[in-house]
């Protein structure tokens, strides 16, 4: 399994969709801090006004939901793993001796190293480009930032084993990335009207979306997140992933080639 994970790292390492994506999400951040700062050279009150809310601090948090990151992966993702089944190179895998176990996990492992780096990378540059144009900031508490970044690290996690997952579903990239595009948030809207509809019967208030994975999203970036939705956070994460994990395991030992 050794020699297969080195064979994928170095395909991983010459695959050019990785630094494509990476360097949007870069840009993305560059052309964010460019427009605001033009902005702050308009009025000295709007100045004041975007150094207090994107600061570096601020914006770090924040990051992950302004550059789309997890959909911009999701282009990666697809490509390197669907791009085995178009290229055939997934037969090769198989007819060297290895088991479709150890290529599904060897895929998996390597997508999620790249996504992480990928994730600190955003979070690192973000800081840093917004410290020095806005100021580093002055956080009401250090560990709150640490424990939502913490929260949007497991989210990004359990969002690549889902798009894995998914890549053995369809086999193509554009099914892929059509669905992350789409689906996740069609899902949220129908939860939210399930939830009115609950509410406009019943008179109860029951918030359907927050055991769904759009909106765990954006608890998983707030600072000031409820105990409840918390621990709903952090326990609908961990079994998402591990739903997903089994599932993509289970459609990578029944895929026909």
């Amino acid at each position: 399994m050794k020699s297969l994970f080195r064979f994928e790292l170095r395909k991983l390492l010459r695959q050019k969709s990785y630094y494509v994506c990476l360097g949007i999400i870069l840009l993305t951040v560059v052309i964010s801090v460019t427009v605001l700062k033009i902005m702050s050279f308009s009025d000295s009150e709007i100045a004041e006004f975007i150094q207090k809310l994107h600061n570096g601090f601020s914006e770090c948090v924040n990051a992950r939901l302004n550059v789309a990151f997890e959909l911009v992966m999701s282009f990666f993702i697809a490509y390197n793993i669907c791009g085995d089944f178009d290229q055939s190179i997934i037969k090769g895998v198989y007819s060297r001796g290895y088991s479709r176990r150890q290529y599904y996990l060897t895929k998996l492992c390597l997508v999620l190293i790249a996504t992480i780096i990928s994730f600190f990378t955003l979070i690192i540059f973000t800081f840093i480009l917004y410290s020095i144009m806005f100021g580093v900031g002055k956080p009401d508490s250090i560990w709150l930032i640490i424990r939502s970044i913490l929260l949007q690290l497991l989210y990004v996690v359990t969002s690549t084993i889902m798009v894995v997952m998914l890549c053995f579903v369809f086999k193509k990239s554009g099914g892929v990335i059509a669905f992350c595009a789409f689906v996740p948030n069609i899902v949220d809207v129908i939860l939210s009207l399930i939830s009115s509809a609950i509410f406009a019967f019943t008179d109860k208030e029951l918030n359907l979306s927050r055991f769904w994975l759009v909106e765990m999203s954006n608890y998983a970036g707030e600072l000031e997140i409820t105990n409840t939705n918390l621990l709903i956070t952090i326990f609908g994460l961990i079994i998402y992933g591990l739903i997903f994990g089994l599932m993509g395991y289970y459609l990578c030992e029944k895929t026909d080639l």
